[in-house]
């Protein structure tokens, strides 16, 4: 016997329970169990607690909770609509399998405990993600809102429009998507950024763990790290004024930044550090510094030796500075090179195989007696060649 869809769409009270047990009952009885299991808008409403998989067939604007979840293995299907809740969209705590698709969620989604999850085809304004949640969102969209994230995020061909993140001992993994005139504050957090587009953005990272970065575009936007573990920075495209990379403290084991594209930015990589001799084997290699304000590279410290495996070499330095707008080191030495260096002595930087070319003052200036010399530099067009190194 085939059930009819108005006889599952009978009245409910709000507040109810959605049961497994329930559902079972109800199929024993009028023994059709196909239909009833994936009895699409059952009746959902404000308030109510699910405890298996649903799928809603209106929009529910609700004062107060509007979903919760209440059982694992749950799929709630939007249907394409929206659910909104003055306290709080949807929510789910020490649940696993958690799965939330096809529609918007007003006020936000709240998961505590809830492992793993995934958001497919979904537009939400706020995340609360704690306790070891992991989130896997696809093809979705976060806008105007906020992350607290205290578990893992990854994004999959998602978009994130205008949200502030604040994570903590956690991790950010996006793959193939969006971010624009967002922000992160982070701390304890390791990120894996492949194949994105950054736009207005800055990623904030402070005491945080390997930080990956490959083949993305960040246009006008920036990473800047903190004490961390590791940078693995490759084959990205850094444009436009805000663009970069800033290293503000410490890397404690070996980086590479390599291959990557500095177009238009102040500066392309700055490592301005209180004590240079925290900053240890960092490879600076096969990039490109273009039309970056003031300098391609800038190292600052005012004090700090014993640096050691920090290397900038085989990269190509051109057109930087021409616009530093009187920007000057600690030293009161104007910034406007492809490389400027302004550290103390007795720190193993080396300078090698680099070409400079048509830079607005020297293709290399660091203070003599504070880098070694790779050999192989060479300076074109640049009109105080270069100091501190050897330039041909």
């Amino acid at each position: 016997m085939m059930l009819s869809r108005s006889r599952l769409r009978r009245p409910v009270s709000p507040g109810r329970v959605f049961s497994v047990a329930g559902i079972g009952i109800l199929v024993a009885v009028l023994g059709a169990p196909q239909a009833l299991a994936s009895a699409p808008g059952d009746a959902v409403q404000c308030g109510d607690t699910v405890t298996a998989s649903i799928q809603l067939d209106s929009d529910l604007n609700c004062t107060g909770a509007a979903l919760t979840i209440a059982a694992s293995g749950v799929t709630v299907d939007l249907g394409g609509h929206t659910v909104v809740g003055t306290t709080s969209g949807i929510s789910a705590q020490n649940q696993t399998d958690v799965t939330i698709v096809n529609g918007t969620v007003g006020g936000g989604i709240s998961l505590i405990g809830v492992k793993p999850s995934a958001f497919t085809n979904l537009r939400v304004d706020s995340l609360t993600l704690k306790l070891g949640t992991r989130v896997v969102a696809t093809d979705s969209v976060i806008q105007n809102g906020n992350i607290n994230l205290q578990g893992d995020l990854s994004l999959v061909r998602s978009s994130m429009i205008g949200v502030h993140t604040r994570a903590m001992s956690s991790g950010i993994t996006m793959t193939d998507s969006t971010v624009t005139d967002s922000g992160f504050s982070t701390n304890g957090v390791g990120f894996t950024l492949t194949r994105n587009t950054l736009t207005r953005t800055v990623i904030g990272e402070d005491e945080s763990g390997n930080q990956v970065a490959i083949d993305n575009k960040f246009i006008q936007s920036h990473l800047d790290v903190l004490l961390v573990n590791s940078l693995d920075i490759e084959n990205n495209q850094f444009t436009g004024p805000g663009s970069g990379l800033a290293v503000d403290d410490s890397i404690f084991r070996a980086s590479t930044v390599k291959g990557n594209v500095f177009d238009g930015a102040r500066v392309g990589i700055a490592i301005n550090t209180a004590n240079f001799g925290r900053i240890d084997n960092i490879a600076i290699t096969h990039n490109v510094f273009f039309n970056n304000s003031a300098a391609g590279i800038l190292l600052e410290a005012p004090k700090g030796d014993g640096a050691h495996g920090v290397a900038i070499s085989d990269n190509v330095f051109a057109s930087n500075g021409k616009a530093s707008n009187g920007f000057v080191d600690r030293h009161g030495v104007p910034v406007d090179d492809g490389v400027h260096v302004d550290i103390p002595a007795g720190n193993q930087v080396t300078i090698g195989n680099n070409v400079t070319l048509d830079n607005a003052d020297h293709g290399i200036e660091a203070t003599p007696g504070t880098v070694i010399d790779g050999g192989g530099n060479i300076s074109v067009g640049d009109p105080n060649g270069c100091v501190g190194v050897v330039c041909k």
